[in-house]
């Protein structure tokens, strides 16, 4: 039970960083049309505009580029930029069933190199512990007190 617990809130996270993205791009688009626009409704949607944005925003680079090296090393160990795109998202997604849907011929964990599955292990275990709760970590700059 805890641990369908920790599953859910983590997901609800995840759901909090595309609403703010949401939330930011419609004051963007809205700032294009209305320049001079003073955004409304209190102090939590600011705050949320602000920083829940930014803080999506940051995420969601930093996962792109979490993509980018992943696959690049993935092709760089042999694999072909279909098997190295599809076998690198589903381990920072944590989505290991992916590889069998997502191409024509599914693709078997026990036919890759070694080197291809540490590889995989280690995006793995970064995408399960996110990118962004490691530099939340390590950068106490950002507590809150």
């Amino acid at each position: 039970m805890i641990g369908g617990g920790v599953a859910t809130t983590a997901g609800g996270v995840k759901l909090l960083r595309v609403y703010a993205l949401l939330r930011h791009g419609e004051r963007e688009l809205e700032r294009i049309i209305h320049p001079s626009s003073v955004g409304g409704k209190g102090a939590e949607a600011r705050r949320l505009r602000r920083e829940g944005a930014y803080i999506a925003w940051i995420f969601f680079m930093l996962f792109a580029m979490s993509i980018a090296v992943v696959v690049a090393l993935l092709l760089l160990s042999g694999l072909d930029f279909e098997k190295s795109i599809v076998l690198g998202v589903a381990a920072l997604t944590t989505t290991g069933p992916l590889a069998d849907v997502a191409t024509s011929d599914p693709i078997g964990y026990a036919a890759l190199s070694d080197l291809v599955k540490i590889t995989l292990a280690a995006a793995m275990v970064v995408g399960r512990l996110e990118t962004l709760a490691l530099i939340a970590l390590f950068a106490p700059d950002g507590w809150r007190h």
